[in-house]
Parts: structure tokens; sequence; C-alpha cells
């Protein structure tokens, strides 16, 4: 009898494992599709000629300049239980979701907001409400079945706790926290030093290089950092900006990485 490496998973899991990504190059040229389970499974990414797919993480502050953080649900098929930034997931292959315009990025914006949306039932983030400040180029594993090899856009958003507000998806998110720029590194820590979670590697790779600074924009300023439209691309698996995705930083790092932000 034939196995699946889905077998034993949560439908609703398997199921969106169906959904098909946009495949690019390492400098963002679309190349194809693939099938979101084909897109994670590392007997496909181990492959010399394995192509990256599109991904965004969103991270959304309040008037407070906190941001919501998730945990994402035992039933996530790669990386499940982990913290990690608002919302992080794929733009599809489509038409609305390769779209160029009108606004930059329109298609991974359009993304974004269908997945706030069916996450945390939040309908009240637009695409207009976003900046992309950067991509980042990574591959991490989750495990010897499953792993990332993402072209991921950086999403900002700021909006007033009244047009934030939200219900977990329970499939998708196990608990929310609002956190300060100040209290991040603590919170962080003590989940992990109490075995209650782990950090996702995408998570971990924008806390030690940029997230600092565009948050310390973001407080002194009131204002979102620059939109970057140059098509410069962050490449984290080799290069100078190199880091180990899934090597998680002690506090004591964490903080002197913060220090040159």
């Amino acid at each position: 009898m034939s196995t699946s490496p889905l077998d034993g998973y949560d439908e609703t899991q398997v199921n969106l494992m169906k959904e098909n990504l946009i495949l690019v190059d390492t400098n963002d040229k679309v190349v194809g599709k693939c099938s979101k389970k084909d897109g994670h499974l590392r007997t496909e990414l181990d492959q010399p000629n394995a192509q990256p797919h599109r991904a965004f993480s969103a991270f959304i502050f309040n008037e407070k300049n906190e941001m919501l953080l998730q945990r994402r649900s035992d039933e996530k098929i790669t990386f499940p239980n982990m913290w990690t930034n608002t919302c992080c997931s794929h733009p599809l292959y489509v038409k609305e979701e390769m779209s160029e315009g009108p606004l930059p990025f329109q298609g991974i914006k359009t993304a974004a907001v269908r997945r706030l949306d069916y996450e945390l039932g939040m309908r009240n983030v637009f695409e207009e409400d976003f900046n992309m400040l950067t991509k980042i180029l990574y591959r991490a594993n989750t495990d010897a079945t499953w792993a990332e090899y993402e072209l991921d856009f950086i999403l900002f958003a700021k909006k007033h706790s009244d047009e934030l507000v939200y219900e977990a998806n329970k499939n998708e998110i196990s608990h929310t926290e609002f956190v300060g720029r100040n209290d991040i590194l603590d919170f962080l820590e003590a989940e992990v030093n109490t075995g209650k979670s782990q950090i996702t590697p995408w998570f971990n790779m924008v806390l030690q290089s940029k997230m600092f600074g565009w948050w310390d924009h973001l407080i002194n300023t009131g204002e979102l950092p620059q939109e970057d439209t140059s098509g410069h691309i962050i490449n984290y698996i080799e290069g100078e900006h190199a880091i180990n995705a899934e090597d998680i930083p002690s506090i004591e790092e964490y903080k002197r990485m913060v220090a040159n932000q």
C-alpha cells in the first residue's frame, strides 16, 4: 500500500497543500508554478534545479507601535507551534495575486489581505496600507520531510486598534500577542526557554538583520519605512548576508545584533 508524506496530518491543512504557488528564480523572475506540497517537500527542494517560490511576511502594528505576533497551530504541516510575525503565507498562481499594479507589489499585497482575513478574520487592513520593505531569499528545513525555499516579501502596516479587531482561526493559529519593541526579545526568550515554542526561521532572520531598525523608524517618525521598489533581494543563503535560519541566538546575541541595526 502506497503512503503519502501528508498521511496523518489535519485534513484542512492537507487540502491547502493543493494550492498552486508561484515559482521564481533567485532574481524573482516567474518561471512556473508548483503545488504547495511540492514547494515544501525536501525530496523536491534537495534537487539541484529546485526553484524558490514567492511568499510574504506581514508585520502589523497598532497605534502604540506594538506588533501582533502569532503562534502557529499544532495542525500546521511546516513549522508548527512556532512564534512568528502577524501573518506569513504565499501569493497564489492566479492573476490577481501575480498582478503588478496599480499599486507596487499589488499581487503580493492582495495575497496578504486574503490571508489576514482567513487566519485572523481581520478585514480592515487593505492593500494600500502596506509598504513592501525588502525581499529575502532563504532556505530552512522543518524536519526530515518538509522545508522552505522562499523569496519572501516583507510587508509592514500600521493601523489603529479599532481597525485591528480579529478572531484567530484555530486551525492556523494557537495564540496571539501584541508585543512592544522593548519587550519582544524577553517575550520570545521566555517562550523558547520554557519549551512552549520556538521561532520560525524567516522571523528569526528578520529579527537578526533589519527588524529593529525598521521598528525604530516607525516609533521615531510615526511613518512606515519607505517602500523598496529597487528590486533588491537580501540573500540569506550565501554571501555577506548569509544566516543559518535554524540557529536561534540567545537573548544576549540578539541584543548585540540589535545594537548594530
